[in-house]
């Protein structure tokens, strides 16, 4: 899957921070029209070229959990079914994560729980993507928030979401597109500089 952020300013902040931390999406700058918005958009549904791939999933906003489900079930291709995770309390939505392709991003169906961001996103543009889960990279979480701290963004308190530790990279519109740092799971080994007992 390709995804791609349609955007009027490509130099605006939150941009310039996800093409370091995800550069396999696709910034483009879009033209015409009045609306100043940002766009997420999926522009190819093939298995993206290979490399490092930051983007964990994709956020799908929709009203309703299980019909989303159930319309979105040709891009499973796993044959799996809809898992429910927890929710995500910095987008205010209720979680279901359906699995595209091996390999690729996930797709995670954002039902609003409260009034905020995925209730924005879905007044604003109707149903679809709204949102990416990004890994913070072998630094974790703490590291993504420091670089992105020091390099003049604004992070969102950590919070325990969908995918485990997370933070919201702030400076954009409420109604989005979002863009969660997700912590690296932890995967039991000794990182760079640690030495095993």
């Amino acid at each position: 899957m390709r995804i791609a952020w349609l955007t009027r300013h490509p130099g605006g902040p939150v941009v310039q921070l996800l093409s370091r931390l995800a550069p396999e999406v696709d910034v483009r700058t879009a033209g015409g029209g009045d609306g100043p918005d940002d766009r997420l958009a999926v522009v190819d549904l093939s298995d993206a070229a290979g490399g490092d791939r930051r983007v964990l999933a994709l956020g799908w906003a929709t009203v309703e959990l299980d019909r989303a489900a159930g319309e979105l079930d040709g891009i499973d291709q796993r044959g799996g079914r809809p898992v429910a995770l927890g929710d995500d309390p910095l987008l205010g939505a209720r979680c279901r994560l359906i699995a595209p392709r091996e390999g690729g991003p996930d797709v995670i169906l954002l039902e609003p729980a409260t009034e905020g961001r995925i209730a924005a996103s879905l007044a604003r543009f109707g149903e679809g993507p709204a949102a990416l889960y990004v890994s913070g990279g072998p630094g974790g979480l703490a590291g993504a928030i420091e670089w992105i701290r020091r390099s003049g963004g604004i992070v969102s308190r950590a919070a325990d979401g969908p995918f485990g530790r997370s933070a919201l990279i702030l400076g954009g519109q409420a109604w989005g597109p979002h863009v969660v740092l997700v912590d690296e799971p932890d995967t039991g080994g000794a990182g760079p500089g640690t030495i095993d007992p």
